[in-house]
């Protein structure tokens, strides 16, 4: 573009209708090799601007007001005239008028609010429009009404012969169109965790740890056959699924070697989730399911590191930190990585660690085939020392409950009235 005897220079672009600033940037030269740069914003706006305010979703039965703030910048002021309109008035209806009439001065700002009242289930189109001295706008949005009460599942264990009776109690506030009762009979005890199941596979939020939660869960079901079914999912197809699972969880892998919980979102990584999906890795392998050993390299080196820093100087972070410390020194050790300095150095920390610590490292000696010895005991004393176990035997009048001791030893209460 050629400039003209003043240095101006003038074009013409189309801008798309986004409300937004544009930021415009010009560089000009000479023909004495001369540069000179400038930039300028431009704001694009309506004179008339509708701006959403509704709720993200609804729960059947709910009432709300779903409102809008009308913007104008117009130099005059006027009444605007703003309507709503449910495109699926059996999911979200309108209460009262469907049109109200606000006064807004020169460049002004005014809310409106319509009550609404949800009475179905689904998703539900709402549309608002503006109307302000001859300039107009509008929009359209989807609002999912749910039911938000959990299902309840009850399993009843026995035999039945030739019978056998349940009671049901119909809950309060019952909706005739959502729900109803589903019956499973099963040979197991597995009947009535097929719901807890379905939760675990269907969780919308499909982060690192539940994906990898999901990956073990369908590896050690599809060992089970038609006794335990997943809903979604056909029995000989749950190999196959819980296959894909594991290949998913490689694109939580970062740079350096760790996992973090989001995709592609690499600013943090975590040793204690790197660690669990180690370990679904690892039961994967013995599965006889196809893992990516460059996957798992990568993350034992990153454990490596991670296990070499600087320990914390705040106390107060020492319990976490002895526990995802030991929980990566047994995913290592049961990789076949050698962690002999990593395991005598952490033993040092036992009045640190918590329960569930004290039982890594027990795994991971017994993992580098240390089985017996004093540290060993030590372990296992500690870890029972934790556990309180209550045993209840029912004589004809009164109970007794047993209780252990932090010696080992059994003492028995006195009897109590049952």
């Amino acid at each position: 573009m050629k400039t003209d005897k003043k240095g101006s220079a003038s074009t013409e672009v189309k801008l798309p209708e986004s409300l937004t600033t544009y930021r415009i940037m010009a560089v000009a030269n000479d023909k004495a090799s001369r540069f000179g740069k400038g930039d300028s914003e431009i704001k694009v706006n309506k004179p008339v601007l509708l701006r959403q305010n509704f709720p993200r979703f609804l729960s059947a039965g709910d009432k709300a007001l779903f409102g809008s703030v009308v913007n104008s910048q117009l130099t005059k002021g006027g009444s605007a005239t703003v309507t709503i309109e449910s495109l699926d008035p059996d999911v979200i209806s309108i209460d009262g008028a469907k049109t109200q009439t606000i006064e807004i001065g020169p460049k002004g700002v005014q809310e409106v609010r319509f009550p609404v009242t949800a009475r179905g289930v689904g998703n539900a189109r709402m549309r608002m429009t503006v109307r302000l001295l001859g300039e107009s706008d509008a929009f359209e949005d989807t609002i999912p009404v749910r039911i938000l009460s959990p299902v309840e599942t009850v399993a009843a264990y026995g035999q039945a012969k030739p019978d056998a009776k349940e009671s049901v109690e119909i809950p309060a506030d019952v909706r005739p169109d959502i729900g109803g009762i589903d019956v499973e009979l099963s040979s197991t005890a597995l009947v009535g965790l097929g719901e807890g199941a379905r939760y675990l596979v269907d969780y919308p939020y499909g982060c690192a740890e539940q994906r990898a939660s999901t990956a073990i869960a369908l590896m050690l079901a599809s060992d089970l056959g038609e006794a335990f079914k997943l809903p979604g999912i056909a029995p000989a197809d749950i190999h196959k699924v819980a296959q894909e699972t594991l290949v998913d969880l490689e694109r939580f892998q970062c740079p350096n070697g760790g996992f973090w919980y989001w995709a592609g979102e690499c600013w943090l990584t975590s040793p204690y989730l790197t660690s669990y999906i180690l370990h679904v890795y690892q039961r994967g392998e013995k599965l006889g399911y196809d893992v990516n050993d460059d996957v798992m390299q990568r993350a034992y080196d990153y454990l490596e590191a991670e296990l070499a820093k600087e320990q914390p100087v705040n106390e107060g972070w020492w319990p976490s930190y002895t526990a995802w410390q030991a929980y990566a020194i047994k995913v290592l050790t049961e990789g076949g990585r050698n962690q002999d300095s990593n395991i005598n150095r952490i033993y040092g920390y036992l009045d640190r660690m918590p329960v569930f610590g004290l039982s890594h490292l027990y795994d991971a000696l017994a993992a580098k085939g240390e089985t017996s010895g004093k540290r060993v005991d030590e372990l296992r004393r500690r870890i029972f020392n934790a556990i309180l176990p209550r045993e209840a035997a029912r004589t004809s009048k009164s109970c007794r409950t047993t209780t252990c001791s932090s010696s080992g030893t059994r003492t028995s209460a006195r009897p109590r009235s049952c």
